[in-house]
């Protein structure tokens, strides 16, 4: 549903939807960067030359995010209430863009130096993980911070954020019957997500309770430093990858879970598909459904309907939720929970940003046989599983039947040289940890993000020119002159009408950072191979000292063991050589035994050490040269 602002006037409404990503983030940062400067653009063309450029109003209502989106969410709400300044010259190795929260944090401050580093072994009471996740606290407390307020026309005030987070508390429900009042069907809702509005006046009045925390940029008071607090450990918590990084705990009020309005289809009207649609009998006939909302509240019996503030511990959103597509529509679709679709009618879209998105056609996956199947092969297969599981949304499937719509977009890594292998993002080496191991990786996919949002906007995130004069949002605003020439595989002289005009410096094409910069040399691979080594080894001292709580047990341990040893290769060598009883040989042999054993133990640790230095070493190289980043350190003979 359109928006209708002071004045009368309609707006185009967007949500945003990030999906979760790890270290391809930086890839979702550069899209959002370059949206955020074509705005800036058509805004400042609009008022210098307004009849040149299209009149009619576009709004950032929602965004949304998971996962490393849900980060980049945090952080594109926290530079609309700063000075941003866009990163327009990555191609270019000596630039430094300033002023850029999101290139700042994505590119610059997440890197595999802090991460392997022991800032959070250091500390006495601390959630241990694989990466140092105190370098996250760090960026939090820079980065999320609301100078002032949403000064763009472009954002609605308030600006809606949702972030979602995997909640591992679970929320109660019950479900009862009437022949039993004691006993019923318990239930536990993992899927959690905390929204705020961020602008000047909350969405809701104060009379009219919700969930979402109000954030006043420029304001300080005891309810706006728990807001931000908050905010800051739920961002922080849903990019809490289960190994990568350390869970976080999030504090919010037992309330909002009774004001949560949930979601119930109330009517379900088909209608025939556009004679664009491809002939399928399944997409004959579309779904249009219509919702209504109603608060379910928690099961009060529980410990969590009696205690009124909460301490949940939540790790990373993406587990459950990866694309929280059906948050943002909602809220861009309110009251009945419907947007229109066909490009005459349409008032709003959906832009979703997933750097590693499914391909529709996959291939056929071999069935094993049942002898051939271990029992790592089935707990690997059912973990997936059930994420999967939890992923799936039926509701989404059934209202996106049909490829011939205008409400829903998807921005995806695309550069041409990488068609053939699909490898797109140098982030997505390491199942999306690579991005961490150089700098020049974040680079490269934070300004590829940037190219293909400027490619979006310019060939995709449009209308037909002849429906858009029929949309009551364009009418009167077309400019013949801004109808752009888009050439598809079915029609080359195809037209659109594009919903955001690409103005100013946006014209200007994003030129690319060239693939073989980015190469790694060996001495680097080996460099990065030495801090993870350091880091799992003082990562087991640490468990293993939280484990059997404390040093003097460590060592009480160890000297048993050595006894033990003592004597196993005191009766061995005694049996052998000797004959002899092995206390003898002990009061003789001491310094010997001691000296021998303390021998093994050390080339036990170093041969231990070896074995995962060079499997480390080695699953690095096999992943950079898949992907093409290995230097070729093999000089050229003369000739």
């Amino acid at each position: 549903m359109a928006e209708t602002h002071s004045g009368g006037e309609k707006c185009f409404e967007i949500a945003l939807v990030m999906a979760g990503a790890i270290s391809a983030g930086a890839y979702t940062a550069g899209v959002i960067d370059f949206l955020l400067q074509a705005l800036d653009e058509w805004e400042k063309a609009r008022k210098e030359t307004p009849d040149q450029v299209p009149s009619h109003k576009v709004r950032i209502k929602v965004i949304s995010g998971a996962s490393a989106g849900g980060m980049t969410a945090a952080l594109m709400a926290s530079a609309l209430c700063s000075n941003h300044k866009p990163a327009t010259m990555l191609h270019d190795p000596a630039y430094t863009p300033t002023g850029n929260k999101l290139y700042q944090a994505w590119v610059k401050d997440v890197d595999a130096k802090r991460l392997l580093g022991a800032g959070d072994l250091q500390r006495k009471k601390a959630y241990i993980s694989l990466l140092d996740s105190t370098v996250l606290d760090e960026i939090a407390q820079n980065a999320f911070t609301f100078e002032h307020c949403i000064k763009k026309s472009y954002v609605a005030d308030p600006l809606r954020v949702y972030l979602t987070i995997s909640n591992l508390e679970g929320i109660p429900f019950m479900l009862k019957f009437g022949n039993v009042a004691k006993y019923g069907y318990g239930m536990l809702d993992h899927g959690d997500h905390v929204i705020f509005d961020i602008g000047a006046t909350p969405a809701t009045k104060p009379d009219e309770p919700d969930e979402a925390y109000h954030i006043k940029p420029g304001c300080s008071s005891p309810r706006q430093s728990y807001a931000l607090e908050l905010f800051r450990s739920a961002a922080l918590a849903t990019g809490a990858h289960p190994l990568g990084f350390a869970p976080r705990l999030v504090q919010r009020r037992r309330d909002d879970y009774n004001h949560r309005e949930q979601n119930i289809p109330l009517h379900c009207e088909s209608f025939p598909a556009s004679h664009n649609t491809p002939p399928c009998p399944a997409r004959s006939q579309l779904l249009r459904v219509t919702y209504c909302t109603k608060k379910v509240p928690p099961d009060r019996s529980s410990a969590m309907g009696r205690s009124p503030n909460l301490k949940l511990l939540c790790v990373d959103g993406g587990m459950i939720n990866n694309e929280p597509l059906e948050l943002a529509r909602r809220c861009l679709a309110h009251p009945k929970l419907f947007t229109p679709r066909e490009p005459e009618h349409v008032t709003g879209a959906t832009i979703m940003i997933d750097p590693f998105p499914t391909f529709t056609e996959s291939e056929e996956k071999d069935v094993q046989e049942p002898e051939d199947i271990c029992l790592p092969t089935v707990l690997q297969r059912m973990f997936s599983s059930l994420m999967e599981q939890a992923r799936f949304k039926l509701d989404e499937l059934l209202l996106a039947q049909s490829e011939d719509v205008y409400s829903r977009y998807l921005i995806v890594p695309s550069r041409p040289e990488a068609r053939k292998t699909g490898k797109h993002i140098a982030c997505g080496i390491l199942g999306g940890f690579g991005g961490f191991m150089s700098e020049q990786f974040r680079r490269h996919d934070f300004q590829l993000g940037r190219r293909n949002c400027q490619n979006f906007l310019k060939s995709f995130f449009g209308l037909p020119p002849d429906k858009a004069e029929q949309n009551r949002l364009f009418q009167g605003t077309i400019l013949q002159s801004c109808i752009l020439t888009v050439p598809r595989k079915d029609d080359p002289q195809a037209r659109i009408y594009p919903i955001i005009p690409l103005c100013g410096s946006a014209r200007e094409e994003v030129l690319p950072i060239c693939w073989e910069r980015l190469r790694l040399r060996k001495k680097d691979v080996r460099r990065l191979t030495g801090r993870a080594l350091c880091r799992l080894v003082r990562l087991i001292a640490r468990t293993v000292k939280r484990l059997i709580l404390g040093w003097k047990t460590i060592v009480a341990v160890l000297v048993l063991t050595a006894i033990a040893l003592l004597w196993l290769i005191a009766w061995l060598y005694t049996k052998l050589i000797y004959n002899q009883p092995a206390l003898a040989v002990i009061q003789n042999h001491v310094s010997f035994l001691i000296l021998y054993v303390s021998a093994i133990l050390i080339l036990l640790a170093i041969a231990a050490c070896m074995r995962i230095y060079f499997y480390i070493r080695g699953e690095l190289l096999k992943a950079l040269r898949s992907y093409d980043l290995l230097h070729s350190d093999h000089k050229k003979r003369p000739a």
